[in-house]
């Protein structure tokens, strides 16, 4: 679901989109859109350390156990605008 709304006499667009589904077809086809794994490219130990487990987090899903990559957002932001 991707639609745009007009309000009449205003300049203000409103958009709905439907995020989940974007982002779980990415999730689902991952390697088609280029990335390695859904493992997260870094995480933090018990002394609170970051760990680098990635070289290249441009091929990974996940920045962390909680956020995306900017390669991810692209993708997702990609979606919004199509």
């Amino acid at each position: 679901m991707n639609e745009t709304y007009f309000l009449s006499n205003t300049r203000l667009k409103i958009r709905l989109f439907d995020s989940y589904s974007s982002i779980s077809n990415i999730l689902n086809n991952y390697l088609l859109y280029g990335f390695e794994n859904l493992d997260a490219c870094w995480d933090i130990d018990n002394s609170s350390a970051v760990v680098v487990r990635c070289t290249n987090v441009s091929r990974h899903v996940f920045a962390d156990q909680s956020h995306f990559t900017s390669t991810m957002q692209m993708f997702i932001a990609k979606d919004f605008f199509a």
